[in-house]
């Protein structure tokens, strides 16, 4: 099996007791190359996903991330403060 793909994002945090649930609706062309990623390189999609969207991040220009760093915070206010 190959090995996986060495990552220039950050390290993902420890597995959390209680992951986040998404559900994402993919064309088939691209589920099917998410498939093929997982089969070389032996990473979960879960943690394909993870490295993509730290990647994506990673590559906005600096006021974009300052953005959404903002836009990120407000949310995490928000949804604490209705638990």
């Amino acid at each position: 099996m190959a090995k996986a793909i060495p990552s220039t994002a950050k390290p993902a945090r420890a597995r959390r007791r209680d992951p986040a649930h998404v559900l994402l609706r993919l064309p088939p062309h691209t589920k099917a190359e998410l498939d093929a990623l997982c089969g070389m390189t032996g990473m979960s999609i879960s943690a394909l996903v993870a490295d993509a969207v730290s990647r994506y991040v990673d590559a906005l220009p600096a006021a974009e991330r300052r953005l959404l760093r903002g836009v990120k915070a407000r949310r995490i206010k928000a949804l604490t403060r209705g638990s």
